[in-house]
């Protein structure tokens, strides 16, 4: 299955760390947790986050936000990766990033 996800060139998303406040009002209701997604037991060390269609993530990052995070280098990348190593939420996924195949980035 294909997997997209927002992430910059170390392949850091942007609730990494320092750059969660890129973004205004990160914590919208209509962006939940993992754990209030239907999503549990995650291993930060080996799994990161993203979305099962673009549709999905247009949802939850919006074109002023996406602008944004472009400007502070991140992309829109796609992996290719087995179902049996995605935890499906019901507006993210889970995945563990390397067991996934990178297949390029979105303009």
């Amino acid at each position: 299955m294909l997997v997209f996800r927002v992430e910059n060139e170390k392949k850091q998303g942007p609730y990494c760390g320092s750059r969660c406040g890129l973004l205004p009002g990160w914590a919208r209701d209509n962006n939940p947790m993992p754990c209030n997604d239907g999503i549990k037991r995650i291993d930060i060390d080996k799994e990161v986050f993203g979305f099962e269609t673009l549709d999905q993530l247009l949802e939850w990052f919006n074109k002023y936000e996406l602008n944004i995070l472009e400007n502070n280098g991140f992309k829109i990348s796609a992996y290719k990766i087995k179902r049996k190593f995605v935890k499906r939420g019901g507006k993210q996924v889970c995945f563990v990033q390397h067991r996934a195949i990178f297949m390029g980035t979105a303009t």
